[in-house]
């Protein structure tokens, strides 16, 4: 009797699927109901196409709760802003166990490239006399964040207004700029190359007018360090299974998702000091005329 309690006790431990609350800060203005909506079917995805780890996803439109609530223990898994927790990562010192990358696209950094038609008037842009509208996505604040610390960096004298566009379709990032040369649009290094092998033709009517260094994460989670060993054994093994179990919610749209842990203290060195700089240069931007 006892050696089948035992056993019976074994198979429950060996069977459990661990129970992860993640906080997902929202810090756009976005459609509410979209989100809902894309986290209700990540949710569903994971939950149903892996055997270890059940997730609850809770979003946050409240700088303040998620970071409580991560300090309290009653989420285990975060997902912020780069430019979020830059301002507040002495907040979650202490708090986390690994820091991580989360990033739509091949690579473990992005980059971003300016663009503008080639009979556009590009010359000293944020001095000139032309007027221009900005085209970036939606979904992407660093690049907003990164022309931003080009205008606050570059601006000599008077500051110039710039009329933002936001857009949640990737094509019209480089389409606007193909057919009008007042637009300039701001663009990953790999959504670029995509609509370059789409559409060869772009490549005689769009210049590059600058490029970022390449120090960009789209996101940046947190695990709290009251997590198991057992647990942080499978969210490692989630996170190197991810883009195939998202592919199979069809949501992704065939795109390579990387959820990888950082793996030096100096992963975030550069974000950290491109944030620096920013602040730095925006602080003397706003005192101009």
């Amino acid at each position: 009797m006892k050696l089948f309690f035992l056993f019976f006790i074994l198979a429950i431990h060996l069977c459990a699927i661990d129970k992860i609350n993640v906080g997902l800060y929202v810090q756009e203005k976005v459609n509410i109901k979209n989100i809902k909506f894309i986290t209700s079917v990540v949710e569903k995805s994971i939950n149903q196409n892996n055997k270890k780890v059940n997730i609850n996803i809770k979003t946050y439109y409240n700088p303040k709760k998620i970071l409580k609530d991560f300090k309290q223990n009653k989420v285990k898994v975060i997902l912020l802003r780069s430019y979020f927790y830059f301002n507040n990562k002495n907040k979650l010192s202490g708090e986390f166990d690994t820091k991580w990358h989360l990033q739509f696209g091949k690579s473990k950094y992005q980059q971003y490239y300016l663009i503008a038609n080639k009979d556009a008037n590009t010359k000293d842009i944020f001095n000139n006399k032309d007027s221009y509208s900005i085209i970036t996505h939606a979904g992407y604040m660093n690049s907003q964040l990164w022309f931003d610390y080009l205008k606050y960096s570059k601006t000599k004298k008077t500051k110039k207004k710039f009329k933002y566009i936001y857009t949640k379709k990737f094509n019209q990032l480089s389409s606007k700029v193909f057919f009008n040369k007042k637009n300039l649009s701001v663009l990953r290094k790999e959504d670029y190359e995509s609509a370059l092998e789409l559409n060869p033709q772009l490549k005689k009517r769009i210049k590059i007018i600058y490029k970022s260094k390449t120090i960009f994460s789209t996101y940046i989670a947190f695990t709290h360090k009251s997590l198991t060993k057992q647990e942080k054994k499978n969210i490692f093994d989630l996170a190197k299974n991810i883009t195939k179990i998202l592919d199979k919610s069809r949501i992704t749209d065939s795109m390579e998702i990387l959820l990888i842990p950082s793996e030096t203290q100096d992963d975030f060195i550069e974000l950290d000091s491109f944030f620096s700089r920013y602040e730095k240069y925006k602080k003397i931007y706003l005192k101009k005329n």
